[in-house]
């Protein structure tokens, strides 16, 4: 059972649970997943099933984008309604692909600070 929020958000809204806001999509920006190994992939798998079942109730699209990894290392337990990139390495790359999916309605997550710097200018 969710918590009630109250917002000014007329009603059938999708309200973000962690800022409160109104949210159009989920977006997280990781160093890998499936195709690298260690803690912090075994982590992201884990934090990308609950953003699955957080979009999933809130109908929200999910996009994933791997700094590390190309599509063929896409996890296995992402729903096929889910996006996921592969920028192989490549910080221009990566910027490339998440640049556009940011906007103001956007709840983007990232699991490394060093991702999330060049995604600042774009937030509130």
């Amino acid at each position: 059972m969710q918590p009630e929020l109250r917002t000014r958000a007329s009603p059938g809204t999708r309200v973000s649970p962690v800022s409160g806001r109104v949210t159009s999509r989920i977006v997280i920006g990781i160093t890998g997943a499936h195709g690298i190994p260690g803690g912090i992939a075994a982590s992201n798998r884990s934090v990308i099933d609950a953003l699955q079942e957080i979009a999933g109730d809130r109908r929200l699209p999910l996009h994933v984008v791997s700094y590390l990894e190309d599509e063929a290392a896409r996890p296995p337990r992402l729903e096929p309604r889910a996006t996921f990139a592969g920028a192989r390495g490549s910080r221009l790359r990566f910027l490339r692909i998440l640049l556009p999916l940011l906007g103001r309605r956007t709840l983007a997550l990232f699991d490394h600070v060093g991702l999330a710097l060049p995604a600042l200018p774009w937030t509130r």
